[in-house]
């Protein structure tokens, strides 16, 4: 069988063709590149959901100096690995413990040394934003905002495997 022949025998299945044929092949079309990847896509929702850390504020405790204070996270969900703290709101604020790469467990808690480097006191008007990932190297951005004392949603970064 060569092209030709092919291409003919295409051309007269096509033809005969009815209403009934097209929207059957519309509506498997249709299946096939929206409704199944919206599902996919919820069950990898819900998959990363049951793996998130959930971080939330436990304390925000500064010394009676004002040098220096403590940020305590606790962990209520599924472990999570650090990659970086970025302070909002003040420039002279540095972290005194090692952070990056350091694994929350599930149910633990995280105290985060801070320090001034000028002459101004620590007081709670910053924003500490962390970026950490979990088990499926999905990463996530969450704010914790110290003079509401508030813990802000994460927000998903990058999507993991």
């Amino acid at each position: 069988m060569n092209l030709e022949t092919l291409f003919a025998e295409v051309k007269t299945l096509l033809q005969s063709f009815t209403l009934m044929h097209w929207a059957i092949i519309g509506g498997v079309l249709l299946l096939l590149f929206v409704v199944l990847p919206l599902a996919s896509s919820r069950r990898r929702k819900k998959r990363r959901d049951k793996v998130a850390p959930k971080l939330m504020l436990e304390a925000f405790q500064v010394s009676p100096l004002g040098r220096d204070a403590f940020l305590k996270i606790k962990n209520n969900g599924e472990s999570a690995t650090f990659t970086s703290l970025f302070v909002k709101g003040r420039r002279d604020i540095v972290f005194k413990n090692a952070f990056a790469g350091h694994q929350l467990d599930k149910g633990k808690t995280y105290s985060i040394l801070l320090e001034t480097a000028s002459q101004e006191k620590i007081t709670h008007n910053f924003i500490v934003e962390l970026t950490y990932f979990d088990q499926m190297r999905n990463v996530y951005r969450q704010t914790f905002d110290l003079s509401k004392n508030t813990t802000r949603q994460p927000k998903l970064v990058q999507a993991g495997r």
